[in-house]
């Protein structure tokens, strides 16, 4: 007999008050050992009206679903989540990842490399947009300079391309089962 594959549901309340909306998520995830989800809104989409809120949550022991809360930004007005419209999105990290970085902050005169680099793209920028303000079928043929996205090190040098440059990230599908390891 084969199983027939439950619809899932989606509810919202207000559990916390405050204008927090709270989506009881109707999945329960699994990661491996040590690793935790970020649990945040869909990048670069805006709602108006609510604002996603985020957190970290250890699926890697929760034996249930966790929720998603949103923080109403406009009181007494219509917000409405359409079908299809994200409700959150999932990001795995690593469990003591970030607290192991040990960041810095200093003036950029003290890395003349980069300072180089720094002014020498500035002055590129400057000058296309400047360029392009006088001259508006420029920006119309070349929207943008795409340093960056191509991994340019230097504007407009294609010898001096970052080697592990990623435009796209090529994530596997979620799996239909659950398998042995992800139990």
């Amino acid at each position: 007999m084969s199983k027939k594959p439950r619809q899932p549901y989606l509810t919202a309340s207000s559990t916390f008050g405050y204008g927090i909306v709270t989506f009881d998520l109707p999945y329960l995830f699994k990661t491996p050992a040590g690793y935790n989800l970020q649990v945040r809104g869909a990048a670069n989409y805006v709602k108006k009206g609510i604002q996603p809120l985020e957190g970290i949550v250890e699926t890697d022991w929760l034996p249930m679903p966790f929720t998603m809360n949103w923080k109403i930004t406009h009181p007494n007005e219509m917000i409405v989540f359409d079908v299809g419209d994200p409700i959150c999105m999932i990001v795995p990290c690593r469990r003591h990842e970030i607290e192991s970085f040990n960041t810095q902050w200093g003036h950029l005169s003290d890395l003349p490399e980069q300072e180089e680099l720094t002014l020498e793209w500035q002055a590129s920028r400057t000058h296309f947009l400047v360029e392009g303000n006088k001259n508006p079928e420029l920006i119309a043929k070349h929207a943008w300079q795409g340093n960056y996205f191509r991994g340019r090190l230097r504007p407009n040098e294609q010898a001096d391309i970052f080697e592990d440059h990623q435009t796209k990230l090529r994530l596997a599908l979620f799996k239909p089962e659950w398998t042995p390891e992800t139990r």
